[in-house]
């Protein structure tokens, strides 16, 4: 879900045999709440690879809200905020899914960018309040430390919640000035919590941070006025979108673009590996990435796309937003 990708475990065979061995053998309450997450992802993707009709696409969506809301009763022994968020990215994902594939107006979508925003907001929201909470033994590490033991996809997670606030909402110039500020005030909340995790400007805490302020300092436009590269990929579509955009307003366009294009309108992409391919700069010197680059299907946040930022001294201090982010929380 994270990358985009199809579930291995993807039969109804393979998924029953999941849900007996959660009831039979009982492991630990809080794990078997995260499978019960994936499980639910698993069943509904594959249904909405094979459908594009608008109206099918957002009955689907709201039957999965159904069935991960029922998880807080379900597995109420387990529930921690770690759960919720697991249940909260896997709906903004599947929200997304449709946002971009619904065309712009359809009250379906407007429903659903809602939806996201609510969903956004509240994961930046567990986000902050997990940075700032106090545990009674800390083990002798610093914040920092602490913060950094979180699973990686906490932070991909968080880090797609940022970008869709940015792309949908802080950024958009046809919403209300209202959504557009509380939107920029949760980026600033996600955007300290990777500047708190870096250790330097070029680990992936760093170039998170980077490229949330790199987008955050553009004049506010239409979302729906610039077209998204790819838009197969679940929420990963938008995710990448963002990379690109922001090395094309370091002067460094790049272009996603797939092997094959899919004649369907799948989220999942015949081909597995994309290619990014980087034009060179006017004067022939290449660029520190090279000029046709796969994105690994294992590791979103350590492939060598984030390195089109290369910043080498430390994080630029330019405001992170236009006038109307320089408002307080």
């Amino acid at each position: 879900m994270h990358l985009g990708l199809p579930s291995l475990v993807s039969s109804d065979t393979d998924l029953a045999t999941i849900r007996t061995i959660l009831s039979d053998y009982a492991p630990s309450n809080e794990f078997a709440a995260q499978v019960r997450v994936q499980l639910a992802v698993a069943s509904f993707a594959n249904v909405l690879s094979n459908n594009s009709n608008d109206e099918i696409d957002s009955s689907l969506v709201r039957m999965l809200d159904s069935e991960l809301d029922t998880l807080k009763t379900t597995c109420a022994d387990g529930w921690t905020d770690m759960a919720e968020l697991s249940v909260l990215v896997a709906k903004l994902h599947f929200y997304a899914l449709v946002i971009t594939r619904v065309r712009p107006g359809a009250t379906s979508r407007d429903i659903l960018l809602k939806l996201g925003l609510g969903v956004s907001l509240r994961i930046a929201h567990l986000a902050n309040a997990r940075l700032h909470d106090n545990p009674i033994e800390s083990h002798n590490l610093t914040l920092q430390q602490r913060q950094r033991t979180h699973p990686k996809n906490y932070f991909r997670g968080l880090a797609f919640a940022t970008v869709f606030l940015l792309r949908y909402f802080s950024l958009n110039s046809s919403v209300h000035a209202d959504e557009q500020q509380l939107a920029a005030n949760h980026v600033m909340m996600a955007h300290h919590i990777f500047q708190t995790c870096a250790t330097s400007p070029q680990d992936e805490f760093g170039r998170a941070a980077v490229l949330f302020e790199t987008l955050g300092r553009q004049a506010p436009s239409s979302a729906d006025g610039t077209k998204l590269r790819l838009t197969d990929r679940m929420g990963v579509s938008i995710l990448l979108d963002a990379v690109s955009t922001a090395a094309e307003v370091r002067g460094r366009p790049v272009e996603i673009v797939e092997y094959e294009t899919p004649r369907a309108t799948s989220i999942y992409p015949k081909q597995e590996s994309y290619i990014v391919n980087g034009e060179l700069p006017i004067s022939g010197v290449p660029e520190p990435w090279h000029a046709e680059l796969t994105l690994s299907n294992n590791d979103l946040w350590n492939d060598t796309v984030w390195d089109i930022f290369n910043y080498q001294a430390g994080f630029p201090q330019a405001p992170l937003h236009p006038s109307e982010m320089h408002a307080q929380q």
